[in-house]
């Protein structure tokens, strides 16, 4: 990486990062003075989204190690290093 390719990537790092919150008052998005959602969800209904959230990212990672054990097994078997 030349010093013309990083100068660009330093002026690039210098912008003024927004919050989501400072971009949903500049578009408007208040309702009587509050931040208005058009979706609201009771606390019963906020535990249930986090749990299956919770249990989705679990299966998620159980299937991904399950498919890389069997890759990283077959490669195995196909270079020769487990016989049987």
């Amino acid at each position: 990486m030349g010093f013309p390719t990083m100068n660009v990537s330093l002026k690039n790092n210098k912008r003024p990062r927004v919050s989501v919150i400072d971009k949903l008052e500049k578009y408007n998005f208040k309702e009587e003075g509050k931040l208005y959602f058009k979706n609201k969800a009771t606390k019963n209904e906020l535990e249930f989204i986090k749990v299956q959230a919770k249990t989705d990212a679990k299966e998620e990672v159980l299937i991904n190690y399950i498919v890389f054990s069997l890759v990283f097994i077959s490669a195995m078997f196909l270079t020769g290093i487990i016989i049987f």
